[in-house]
């Protein structure tokens, strides 16, 4: 088994809820709204004899018209069309944003339909 992390990088919330990117080494905490919470996103993906599981699929930002979780996939040498499984540790958007974009899955179904 081998399990690779799927960093989506550090962010800030604040009560507006939005994730706002943040640069650890350059960006400055006290310089954001009060109370913003430091958060680093990450998913992961675990690779068995079997399948490909996807553990939570981060916020679902994209870069360059591709969803950052896929390329974070591709960079590790993962096909995401090959993963055979997604586990969602919860729904809050840092944890579920990228299971889909609007009304096209982006994941494979977690329920196969039957005829």
């Amino acid at each position: 088994m081998q399990i690779i992390p799927l960093s989506e990088g550090a962010f800030t919330v604040d009560k507006s809820k939005l994730f706002v990117p943040f640069n650890i080494n350059e960006d400055d905490l006290q310089e954001r709204a009060k109370g913003s919470l430091l958060v680093e996103v990450q998913p992961f993906a675990i690779v068995t004899a079997e399948d490909i599981l996807i553990l939570d699929t981060g916020i679902g930002f994209q870069k360059n018209g591709v969803m950052q979780i896929h390329q974070n996939l591709l960079n590790a040498g993962i096909d995401p069309a090959k993963v055979t499984k997604v586990l969602m540790s919860h729904l809050h958007k840092d944890h579920s944003g990228g299971i889909s974009k609007i009304n096209t899955p982006i994941m494979p179904p977690m329920i196969k339909k039957s005829n």
